[in-house]
C-alpha cells in the first residue's frame, strides 16, 4: 500500500513542505505512479517520517533533524540529545521565572488598585536597575546604550524605573531620572547584581504611594507639587522627613481616557 503526499501529511501531522524538504535531502524516496503521475510514499517512508517527526517534536529544526539522520552515529546522537536537553532545561527555567513574574505582577496590580490615593509606611523592596535618562536626555554613551538594549531584552522582567530626586519632591526644579529595574529575586536570576552600571536600591523605611502621571511630554511643564502630593501630605501629617531620593516603577500605562497616563508607584525614604 502506498500513499499520496497529502494523506501522509494529514496522517503524521507534518506539512507538505517538510515532506518535500526531506525528499530533496534524499532521506525519503517516493515512487511516481505511472498512471496519475503522483509521488507515492510507502510504509517505509512513513517510518522515516515518524522518526523525523519525533526529532522535530524534541525541538530540532528541519535542517538539524536531517543532519541527525544523515551524519550521527550512536555517540553523536547521544551528544546531540544531551545538548538539546540542556537547552530545554534552560528554557524551562526561563519559563518558570516568567510564570513567577506574571503571578507576582498580577498580585501586585491587585494591591496597586487598592492603594491609589493612599499612602502607608513600609519597608521598600530591594531593586537593582540601570539609569539611562536624565529628564528627556539619553547620553550619547554607546556602552550605556548597549546595556539598555540588554535590559530591554529582559522585558517583561525588567520594568520602567522612575526616580524623583529629594529636591524634586520638596518643590525644587530638578530632573527626574528614568531607567529599568528588577526586584532582587529576578535580578539574581539574570545575574546582574554587582555588574558595572547596575545600581542597587536597598530596602529602607519609606512612604509607599501610587500616583497617576500624565504623558511624558507634558511632565516637565507641570508643577512638581502635582505629583505625589498625597504622599507628601501624609508625610507632613505623620511628622516625617524625606531623607533621600524616591524610587519606583511604572506598573501600567493606559490610553483608556484618551491620553496616555502611567500608574507609578514610589517609595519615598523617610525618618
Amino acid at each position: 500500500m502506498k500513499y499520496k503526499i497529502g494523506e501522509v501529511a494529514k496522517l503524521l501531522g507534518v506539512s507538505i513542505e517538510a515532506i518535500r524538504f526531506f525528499e530533496k535531502r534524499g532521506l525519503i524516496n517516493p515512487t511516481r505512479d505511472e498512471v496519475s503521475g503522483y509521488r507515492m510514499y510507502s510504509a517505509a517512508e512513513l517510518n522515516v517520517l515518524m522518526r523525523i517527526r519525533g526529532y522535530t517534536k524534541c525541538g530540532f529544526t528541519l535542517a538539524e533533524t536531517a543532519s541527525l539522520i544523515e551524519a550521527c552515529d550512536l555517540d553523536g546522537m547521544a551528544s546531540r540529545l544531551g545538548e538539546r536537553a540542556e537547552k530545554l532545561e534552560s528554557e524551562i527555567l526561563y519559563q518558570q521565572a516568567l510564570l513567577k513574574c506574571l503571578w507576582m505582577r498580577q498580585e501586585h496590580l491587585h494591591r496597586v488598585t487598592e492603594m491609589v490615593g493612599r499612602s502607608v509606611i513600609e519597608r521598600s523592596p530591594t531593586f537593582y536597575g540601570i539609569i539611562y535618562r536624565f529628564g528627556q536626555l539619553i547620553p550619547e554613551d554607546e556602552d550605556l546604550r548597549e546595556q539598555v538594549r540588554e535590559w530591554v531584552e529582559r522585558k517583561p522582567f525588567a520594568e520602567t524605573l522612575l526616580i524623583f530626586p529629594k529636591g524634586y519632591l520638596e518643590g525644587r526644579k530638578e530632573s527626574y531620572l528614568h531607567g529599568l529595574c528588577m526586584e532582587e529575586c529576578l535580578a539574581r536570576f539574570f545575574d546582574v547584581v554587582g555588574k558595572p552600571g547596575v545600581v542597587e536600591f536597598p530596602s529602607r523605611r519609606a512612604v509607599y504611594s501610587i500616583d497617576i502621571i500624565p504623558y511624558e511630554h507634558t511632565l516637565e511643564k507641570r508643577q512638581t507639587i502635582q505629583f505625589f502630593s498625597a504622599a507628601r501630605r501624609y508625610i507632613n501629617e505623620q511628622g516625617l522627613r524625606i531623607v533621600g531620593d524616591s524610587y519606583g516603577r511604572t506598573i501600567h500605562s493606559t490610553k483608556a481616557s484618551g491620553e496616555y497616563v502611567h500608574y507609578s508607584e514610589q517609595w519615598i525614604p523617610v525618618e
